[in-house]
């Protein structure tokens, strides 16, 4: 059984900040841009339309909608966050996880069995040489003096 191969990230037509930019740009009026290494974030007030970039306002959620569809193939994640009175969204890449084989949750699982019976097994053992063979173990247990609670009487 193969693993298959980390499918490389698909880059985007253009460089990714021109290409972000302008793929935010379709959706809503972006007057400031901050980014790092890892993110990116566009400001805006207002959608191209015109509309207020407010909480709750249907035509925000279905142009912040369009946009997360678009830049989705390229593995872009967005999130819009809303703070002192307009939009702000944030954009980070992230690689979708290698496929895993099931190979080593079952390694692990017949490890974890093995090792319960062999531990069942050891304790077993420390226990049978006190109640010989053929006698009841309620009887036996009794007559040795301990409890069935496993405080010693």
């Amino acid at each position: 059984m193969f693993r298959e191969p980390v499918k490389p990230l698909l880059e985007p037509p253009k460089p990714v900040l021109d290409y972000l930019t302008e793929t935010a740009d379709k959706q809503f009026k972006v007057h400031r841009i901050s980014h790092d290494h890892y993110q990116i974030f566009f400001y805006a007030r207002e959608l191209r339309d015109g509309t207020p970039v407010q909480p709750e306002l249907e035509a925000v959620d279905r142009a912040f909608e369009a946009f997360r569809k678009e830049i989705q193939p390229y593995s872009f994640i967005a999130s819009l966050q809303f703070q002192n009175g307009e939009g702000a969204i944030r954009v980070e890449r992230r690689r979708d996880p290698p496929f895993r084989s099931p190979r080593l949750n079952w390694i692990l699982f017949a490890a974890t069995v093995a090792t319960v019976q062999i531990s069942g097994a050891l304790e077993w053992a420390h226990v049978a040489h006190r109640f010989p063979p053929g006698e009841a173990t309620v009887a036996a247990a009794r007559k040795s003096g301990l409890s069935l609670l496993g405080s010693e009487s």
